[in-house]
């Protein structure tokens, strides 16, 4: 299952499943952003993670609402997706934070994440061009 609206089913005119509320508050990132994170991490020098050498990826939070305007805005067809509650779904993805501290990402230069439209537009790009 999913936590969200998968945008390549609507793109094609498909019917897709949300298991989560319209208000539900997701952190993402695109492909093409964990790629960029993960080529800059790769550049840089082991002293900037200091002592606790962990580091949360750009990325932005988005609703289930938020993807639905996108993928309105990109062609997609809302009312292609069908809310199909999930408390097994639900009980997973209610436990993931929706927000993260990312300045000693963007304090050590990594790229930031981009935009819902851009995820989708990326997809459209990527996965059905």
């Amino acid at each position: 299952g999913s936590a969200s609206p998968p945008p390549g089913e609507p793109l094609a005119g498909k019917r897709a499943v949300c298991p989560m509320p319209l208000d539900t508050d997701l952190w993402l990132a695109s492909p093409r952003s964990a790629l960029r994170s993960l080529e800059h991490a790769l550049d840089v020098d082991g002293a900037a993670f200091g002592d606790y050498r962990c580091v949360n990826a750009p990325g932005v939070t988005v609703s289930v609402e938020e993807m639905l305007a996108a993928l309105a805005r990109h062609g997609g067809d809302r009312d292609l997706v069908d809310f199909v509650p999930d408390p097994a779904v639900a009980a997973i993805v209610g436990t993931w934070p929706a927000r993260f501290d990312t300045a000693k990402a963007a304090a050590m230069g990594f790229p930031d994440a981009c935009s819902i439209d851009d995820m989708i537009q990326n997809h459209i790009e990527d996965e059905l061009d």
